[in-house]
């Protein structure tokens, strides 16, 4: 894969889990009251941001065991998308607020996890370009 294709794909990979997040609290803001199939199944109260680590997690320890790949650096970038969307919500939630509350922060923590997209994207664009790994 040329260069150019790869920051593209790094890009979307990052930016794709926040704007689906966004735009699914924008359209149906009712699904996000509820429990979520993970939380419903094992009754612990899973957030996307953790699905989030845990892509994380996985993509570096298959790194360090076998290296650098594209498919996995984006793997790594959806987790990171993740992790941005809800780090507004879990830095400025106090616990025992209640669901209602952890909502209205996170409706009005858009602006700053926009910005905190932008920086990201911006980071990517210039790690990859100056990477060895992906040229």
């Amino acid at each position: 894969m040329k260069l150019q294709n790869n920051i593209l794909l790094f890009v979307l990979a990052f930016g794709f889990p926040i704007f689906w997040q966004r735009g699914k609290f924008a359209i149906f803001p009712h699904w996000f009251e509820t429990r979520g199939l993970t939380s419903r199944i094992t009754g612990w109260p899973i957030h996307h941001g953790h699905w989030g680590l845990l892509y994380c997690a996985v993509t570096a320890l298959r790194t360090m065991f076998f290296g650098p790949s594209v498919p996995w650096t984006c793997v790594f970038l959806l987790g990171s998308g993740l992790i941005i969307d809800e780090l507004p919500a879990y830095a400025c939630s106090a616990r025992g607020d209640g669901r209602a509350k952890e909502l209205q922060i996170y409706e009005s923590s858009l602006p700053a996890v926009l910005g905190l997209a932008c920086a990201g994207e911006v980071a990517i664009m210039i790690c990859a370009a100056f990477s060895p790994l992906y040229r």
